[in-house]
């Protein structure tokens, strides 16, 4: 036995002298040329120093690349630092490959920590980070897939492939779930059981689901709460620019218009509309939908009931005076525009029509005005009940005045009102009734003008009688009117009515009313009906430009717990 150890010995000594490498090998080969040992043996192998992990540090200047098999947890370690600060990294032996292909045979594996409490578990700058990532536990996610091959890829991707529900948790406050995907795809904050594709809970009283039915594609509550006071909304979306700079639409439909919210129905089918605002108006001074301005200037509400328990189907305001409100100088709001093709408006009152009132003038008509009844004034008498007056109706467009006079020596000459001469028609007689109010021969018109007349005294009277006289001439530039045929028909009332309806009453329908070639004709203009050939319009609308650095000034957007 000392005979072989003296000769591998030698073997040895003469090895290292001649070739400054060693070889092992009983077969007498020499070392391979790029080893400086060269172990060779088919029953045996390399046993490499074996010590605790406490008995590294007793190593004395360990040098770099030096290789200890450590018996606490039988796996091999080695100096990736220097023989002045060691750094010892296990060597794992638990990784395997198929093929192109690697994985783990081992339990689990830890980033950051040695401690791993799941498959993968990343932590922070040291051990004892609270703040990690767990994958593979088993109550979340069962396999994480990175797709996308290389980062060059155009669509790289992460997929989550899981059994059960996706949690998201913080360790603020001891710990709580912030959000949760389920197994299904629905994203819930706030909220372990969303209901829809993503919903956002912040209590029982006001949540917001997105992807929530295929009927109401999103839906939001809120539930009032008085004690927060005024102001209170479902929905809030407000429109803003830091400075101003105007951004001017340039028209009215859904892309040229500015809108904080904009309402787009394609199909106008039966009862279907851009916007519903609806109320059950159990009190005063509330309605379905109120458009205005910031400051109350003026504003307008739909199915609106006012202050005194009356319903308005649309009620409208300009006054800027009254009890609550500021006062101005310059008076500039319209209470209701309406302008129309056919009609500027239609309007019916089951018991009273048209109420109108106003400090300068209560209605003003530019243009003919038509009325199938008597015209009554009330002139208040004094009494509980006013006087009822009618106005004053001729076969032709007439004008007139009166007065008295008083004949001197048998002779008056009597100038006409200079309204009534500036408007009476000279195309036309100026018809004159003259009574003397006393004793005399009778009077007679010498001359009548549309400046005045001459009464005299019959058979060269010379009395100082007074008389009374009434001129009556047709209206300068309405000798001849042109009325409107159609509206002078005896069936125009009727065609009125006929053609236009009442929608509270669902169960008929107005026939249609429309104006061409001169003629009201009862029924539905081809122009108005639905097109069979339309076609979907299922386009987006461009997002306009996003600026980053433009953060919103409004409420913060914290999670629940935050």
């Amino acid at each position: 036995m000392k005979k072989i150890s003296y000769f591998i010995f030698g073997f040895l000594f003469n090895s290292c002298l001649l070739f400054s490498q060693v070889s092992v090998k009983f077969d007498g080969s020499l070392p391979d040329s790029s080893a400086m040992l060269d172990v060779q043996d088919t029953a045996r192998g390399i046993l490499i120093p074996r010590m605790p992990m406490a008995k590294f540090g007793s190593i004395l200047h360990p040098a770099q690349g030096l290789l200890i098999y450590c018996t606490d947890d039988n796996n091999f370690f080695v100096n990736r630092g220097t023989p002045l600060s060691p750094d010892w990294t296990m060597v794992n032996s638990k990784w395997r490959s198929n093929g192109p292909h690697i994985y783990f045979t081992g339990q689990n594996v830890g980033i950051g920590c040695w401690n791993p409490g799941a498959k993968l578990d990343i932590r922070g700058n040291h051990p004892d980070d609270p703040t990690a990532l767990s994958i593979g536990d088993s109550n979340l996610v069962h396999k994480l897939m990175l797709s996308g091959g290389r980062m060059s890829d155009p669509n790289p991707f992460i997929q989550w492939k899981v059994t059960d529900d996706l949690r998201f948790m913080t360790d603020a406050g001891g710990g709580s779930e912030k959000m949760r995907i389920t197994n299904n795809g629905k994203v819930g904050i706030g909220t372990i059981s969303p209901e829809s594709l993503f919903e956002v809970f912040y209590s029982t009283y006001n949540y917001c689901s997105l992807g929530y039915t295929d009927g109401w594609g999103n839906y939001i509550f809120h539930f009032e709460d008085p004690s927060y006071g005024a102001g209170q909304t479902g929905l809030r979306i407000r429109r803003d620019r830091s400075v101003y700079n105007p951004n001017d639409g340039t028209g009215y439909d859904e892309n040229t218009s500015n809108t904080a919210m904009a309402g787009v129905s394609i199909w106008g089918d039966l009862y279907s509309f851009g916007i519903a605002g609806f109320n059950d108006n159990d009190n005063n001074r509330c309605g379905g939908i109120l458009g205005g301005t910031y400051y109350e200037d003026y504003w307008g509400s739909l199915g609106y009931k006012e202050s005194g328990g009356t319903g308005y189907g649309g009620y409208f305001t300009s006054s800027t005076t009254g009890t609550g409100k500021s006062n101005q100088n310059a008076s500039t709001g319209i209470g209701m525009g309406a302008w129309g093709d056919l009609m500027g408006a239609d309007i019916h009152g089951k018991i009273y029509g048209i109420f109108a009132e106003g400090e300068n003038y209560a209605m003003f008509s530019h243009g003919p005005t038509y009325r199938d009844n008597i015209d009554v004034h009330l002139q208040n008498n004094g009494t509980a009940t006013n006087t009822a007056l009618y106005t004053f109706v001729a076969t032709e467009v007439s004008v007139q005045t009166c007065g008295t006079a008083t004949l001197f020596n048998g002779t008056a000459n009597i100038s006409f009102d200079p309204a009534f001469s500036a408007s009476v028609s000279s195309e036309a007689p100026v018809v004159v009734t003259v009574t003397p109010m006393g004793e005399s021969n009778g009077v007679y018109l010498a001359d009548v003008t549309c400046s005045g007349i001459t009464v005299v005294e019959n058979n060269n009277g010379r009395s100082n009688v007074t008389v009374n006289y009434i001129a009556v001439g047709r209206r300068a530039g309405y000798e001849n009117p042109d009325l409107s045929h159609e509206v002078i028909d005896a069936s125009y009332a009727s065609k009125i009515a006929r053609g236009l309806h009442n929608d509270a009453d669902k169960q008929t329908n107005g026939e249609g009313l429309y104006y061409e070639n001169g003629a009201l004709v009862v029924g539905v203009h081809p122009s108005t009906l639905p097109d069979p050939n339309k076609a979907s319009r299922v386009t987006s609308i461009p997002k306009p430009t996003k600026h980053l650095e433009r953060l919103m000034n409004d409420e913060g957007k914290g999670l629940i717990g935050d």
